[in-house]
């Protein structure tokens, strides 16, 4: 959650960045030039739209690990023990 917290700003300016070109907009200089341009016209808040959709995946995805791991590790040791 805490990556996720970090990295999303990153990942909304790097897509929009690649998105650009399809836009009639115009371009941005730089990565920074972009984030200074989403908080000056969107507000800070922007950077961290589409959180809850990664917060959501994240979440479900670690409960299948931690959820599988123990069960996958019982059925190789039993299997290689049974060698």
């Amino acid at each position: 959650l805490v990556a996720g917290l970090a990295t999303q700003p990153i990942d909304v300016i790097k897509t929009r960045m690649m998105t650009q070109a399809a836009s009639n907009a115009a371009p941005y200089k730089s990565a920074f030039d972009c984030a200074s341009s989403i908080i000056r016209t969107e507000s800070w808040r922007k950077l961290y739209s589409g959180f809850g959709q990664r917060a959501v995946y994240m979440g479900g995805l670690w409960g299948i690990t931690f959820t599988l791991e123990p069960v996958v590790t019982s059925y190789l040791r039993n299997k290689r023990d049974a060698q």
